[in-house]
């Protein structure tokens, strides 16, 4: 899925902690085909419960631009 076609409400963008980067390898959620760099909350489908999406950076610019 392809951070430009997906509705999601952005609460918070954070760095991912160079701790849980040096553990692995984590890919972007969005279109999964670049390293993840930033926690993205967005809101979830329980309210008041955001959930993360794990995404690069480019990912990270579209959903700033919704």
């Amino acid at each position: 899925m392809l951070a430009s076609t997906t509705k999601l409400e952005v609460l918070k963008i954070s760095l991912i902690s160079e701790q849980v980067a040096r553990l692995q390898v984590i890919s972007c959620d969005l279109c999964g085909s670049q390293k993840a760099s930033f926690d993205v909350y967005v809101k979830g489908a329980v309210e008041g419960v955001p959930a993360l999406k794990r995404c690069c950076d480019s990912c990270k610019s579209l959903l700033i631009t919704q």
